[in-house]
């Protein structure tokens, strides 16, 4: 008899545990932590940022784009012997790829150009220094005497 007493008391205090136990799971998932920003390098110049409070990726340029950039070499070839031209660039971010033109560096993606011409000429050669940010205005350029 005591015990048909006692469970309408005890089954109204294990619902009502229930109860209470799934409404602090509930708020458990309401509450967010401290907002923080994480940053990831992705390269070639780019970087991203993760904002925990908006939930937004947030990726761009990591710095300006190569400026004073200019070819570094000789300015006399021998025909057949190779020289070697350099693009060189003391201002704005690091450049991070390059594009030739001119003569044998013509379509070379390197930031240098290994060449050697086969007639006697004058060639201009330019390059443009890039990264993600933009490239260099304008195209560095020099010229070689090939004899």
């Amino acid at each position: 008899m005591i015990r048909s007493l006692l469970d309408p008391i005890l089954s109204k205090r294990a619902a009502l545990l229930a109860v209470i136990a799934g409404a602090a799971l509930a708020v458990g998932f309401l509450v967010t932590g401290p907002a923080r920003a994480v940053t990831i390098s992705v390269g070639s110049g780019v970087s991203c940022t993760w904002n925990d409070t908006t939930m937004v990726l947030t990726c761009g340029p990591s710095g300006p784009p190569p400026s004073s950039c200019s070819i570094v070499g000789p300015t006399n070839g021998t025909i057949g012997q190779n020289i070697v031209l350099t693009s060189q660039c003391t201002g704005g971010g690091t450049a991070t790829r390059w594009l030739w033109y001119g003569g044998a560096c013509g379509g070379k993606t390197t930031q240098t150009c290994t060449v050697n011409e086969s007639f006697v000429v004058n060639v201009v050669y330019y390059v443009v220094a890039s990264n993600a940010s933009g490239s260099t205005p304008p195209a560095s350029q020099t010229t070689v005497s090939w004899r």
